[in-house]
């Protein structure tokens, strides 16, 4: 979840990576590609921020192109559009909510196809003299049956709640995320805990 609110507000960054479990098999992340984004921004007065557009996961590498019980990962591409609303009651405050819609194409090695799905994350956040501070939520939940899957439906569901904390490295230009998210109900979905930590920079 990303929320720029300008000269007064905030910038906080979450990505969601997809993750599967069927049966008792624990499966890897789905980060399987590179990711092209645009963006349109609109300001709708110094409260309200808009910002519309979406991104594309594209295959890279080489996959084993038999049927496997994660058919969310290997060569095929997911289009995401999302809409994304930031309110700033105050300069120091942001409340945020973003949706979003994953449609997958086939997979060209097996001929499988993921079920689409549909995102909701929410995020509150407090700037500090070192940068924002807040609790952030993410509901992914699958919309349509997979195509192809040997291992039935296999629709997942993920509910995940957790902290983060934002703040800019200057001598390197560099800002850096700290996160901690914690699943509270998840179907053919990996359950636990989970921490990131991610450096963006800008050339």
């Amino acid at each position: 979840l990303l929320v720029h609110a300008g000269p007064a507000g905030l910038l906080l960054a979450y990505n969601w990576a997809e993750q599967r479990v069927v049966g008792q098999q624990k499966l890897e992340w789905a980060c399987r590609a590179s990711t092209l984004i645009a963006a349109s921004v609109g300001d709708s007065g110094r409260k309200w921020r808009v910002l519309a557009g979406g991104s594309i996961a594209m295959p890279t590498g080489r996959y084993r192109s038999a049927a496997g019980p994660d058919i969310g990962f290997g060569n095929f591409y997911t289009f995401r559009p999302a809409v994304q609303v930031a309110w700033l009651p105050r300069a120091d405050l942001s409340l945020a909510g973003k949706v979003t819609m994953g449609i997958n194409t086939r997979n060209q090695d097996n001929q499988l196809r993921s079920g689409n799905w549909v995102g909701l994350e929410t995020a509150l956040a407090y700037m500090t003299p070192i940068g924002p501070v807040g609790l952030h939520s993410v509901h992914v939940q699958q919309v349509q049956d997979d195509s192809g899957n040997p291992y039935g439906d296999a629709r997942f569901r993920s509910n995940n709640v957790g902290l983060f904390f934002t703040t800019k490295l200057p001598v390197a230009d560099a800002v850096v995320t700290l996160q901690t998210m914690k699943t509270t109900d998840s179907r053919y979905a990996k359950h636990g805990t989970f921490q990131q930590i991610r450096v963006i920079k800008l050339f």
